[in-house]
């Protein structure tokens, strides 16, 4: 039978630092919320977090089995939340601690009316509980004075789970704040492939998989969070379904070799592409990450908003920034941005430059394939130009000498370039289909007052005449060319004679006269 001990009930002190946060919170801020509750339970080097969601109950569970806390940890828990504790690095495996300012469980508080919590060390018989009235602590969804109010709890003795250790969350009864994040009542026309379009779970979970240290997806880039936890994995589950950190790119376009400093900051990162629009609409760009949690949305740091600015591949790019040390005393309290500081602005100014980079360089890779596209066409002839290998060698050594340029290191020891090589164009040989028949075509040049003015057929090779007027008007090459070879293969053919076939050539070049250049 278990009994019961200790001194309650207890008050909360808050910090007004907290209490000012908590009064602006939003229906927006649940994810946030949330987030850290589980980061709480990794710095107890928890290796497990399981949230179990109810919403016809209105109730959340959220279960670790990390240290658990003593009674004296528990009554600094719940007591003095919100005000700074003494600062350790690391925990005892090893991982390095997120939280500085106690503000984990009263985030939640404007979203729940009940918090109950109960917790217990490993080798241990005792288990510690409390139960706060959330909802004692807002009028009209605005902390009040809390100064008075009482939280129940108490030490219970169980024997039946001595070896284990955890701490076991209950948030229970939403308040219209919560209902407004999970029954949200919007006509504002939503963004084409964009979270807002996600029902509300969905919405959680992103966000959650968004900001919290867990595994990637992608395990190219697991060693970005072995740097932080190099001896327990951490495992966040959501009824039941393991989240992992999504990348939203297939192809590196750079990652860190080695640690990266500027100033007092190192940091390592990676930025990814799939050449194409990053999908959803909030995954684009860079996120930051101080000690492996989400700072914020993601960024382009006003790239691309200055006049004259504007980078047509900046929404191919995503990607992170780990920042290893320097920043994790300006973090706000919030955990949404940074204070000011001289580094920071320069660690912003090269990821400008960063993005500008790439943005620049994946346009002119565009540019490059497309053009090798149009030169390989083989149904149509956009542009003469394209069948003259000199032409086309010197166009793709043009572009990839801009490609180059664009990947020059920014940082004197930067060494995180892709050496991904640039096409190299084989031997040129245009070709194209007509009627069934594949030709080769070849650029050559004779006076346009021959008998065949724009173009001869030899066996399977179509010469081109680079002198008619005709075939220099970019938009209609490929009609015009096809007009004369169907003329050409209708006098071989001998189904028209060379009369018509002088008549019609004179004709086509007459009408058409406005298209010559």
């Amino acid at each position: 039978m278990a009994r019961e001990q200790n001194k309650w009930p207890k008050q909360i002190t808050v910090d007004k630092r907290i209490v000012k946060i908590l009064s602006e919170q939003t229906y927006e801020n649940f994810p946030n919320a949330i987030r850290e509750l589980i980061t709480n339970s990794y710095d107890a080097d928890a290796t497990r977090v399981d949230v179990t969601l109810n919403l016809n109950k209105e109730n959340i569970n959220i279960r670790d089995n990390g240290w658990g806390m003593s009674e004296q940890e528990f009554n600094e828990y719940i007591r003095i939340a919100g005000q700074r504790r003494e600062r350790k690095i690391k925990t005892s495996s090893g991982r390095y601690i997120i939280g500085q300012f106690g503000v984990g469980f009263l985030s939640v508080f404007p979203f729940f009316r009940n918090f109950s919590i109960e917790t217990k060390k490993k080798n241990s018989n005792q288990v510690l509980y409390a139960s706060i009235p959330c909802y004692k602590y807002f009028t009209d969804d605005r902390i009040i004075d809390i100064a008075d109010i009482d939280i129940q709890g108490g030490v219970k003795f169980e024997n039946s789970h001595f070896n284990d250790s955890y701490t076991h969350i209950t948030l229970s009864g939403f308040t219209q704040m919560c209902k407004g994040f999970f029954y949200p009542i919007n006509d504002i026309k939503k963004r084409k492939n964009s979270v807002s379009n996600m029902d509300s779970i969905s919405k959680l979970i992103w966000q959650l998989s968004e900001d919290l240290p867990i595994g990637y997806e992608d395990k190219r880039f697991d060693d970005f969070n072995s740097f932080f936890s190099p001896n327990l994995p951490f495992k966040v589950l959501i009824n039941t379904n393991p989240l992992l950190r999504k990348t939203y790119g297939e192809t590196i376009l750079e990652k860190s070799n080695d640690v990266e400093q500027i100033g007092d900051i190192k940091f390592k990162y990676f930025v990814l592409t799939n050449k194409s629009s990053v999908t959803p609409y909030e995954a684009r760009y860079l996120k930051i990450r101080n000690l492996n949690v989400g700072v914020g949305e993601r960024t382009n740091f006003g790239l691309g908003t200055e006049v004259g600015g504007a980078r047509s591949r900046l929404h191919w790019l995503t990607g992170e920034i780990h920042i290893l040390e320097g920043l994790n005393g300006l973090i706000t309290v919030s955990r949404e941005g940074f204070k000011f500081d001289p580094d920071y602005e320069k660690l912003k100014e090269f990821f400008i430059r960063k993005l500008a980079s790439l943005s620049n360089k994946l346009e002119k890779e565009a540019e490059l394939e497309s053009f090798i596209k149009d030169s390989n066409e083989e149904s149509r002839i956009k542009n003469i130009k394209l069948l003259n290998p000199k032409i086309v060698k010197q166009k793709i050594a043009d572009i990839g000498r801009k490609i180059e340029k664009e990947s020059v290191p920014i940082l004197k020891n930067e060494n995180n370039i892709s050496k991904k090589p640039l096409y190299e164009p084989k031997p040129f040989e245009k070709k194209i289909h007509i009627k069934g028949v594949t030709y080769k075509v070849v650029l050559d040049r004779w006076n346009i007052n021959d008998f065949y003015p724009a173009l001869k057929v030899e066996d399977d090779i179509i010469m081109i005449n680079n002198e008619y007027p005709l075939f220099k008007s970019v938009k209609y090459t490929d009609l015009f060319i096809k007009f004369h070879f169907l003329l050409f293969d209708n006098l071989r053919k001998k189904q028209i004679s060379k009369n018509n076939y002088t008549s019609m050539a004179k004709d086509i070049f007459d009408i058409f006269e406005d298209y010559q250049k």
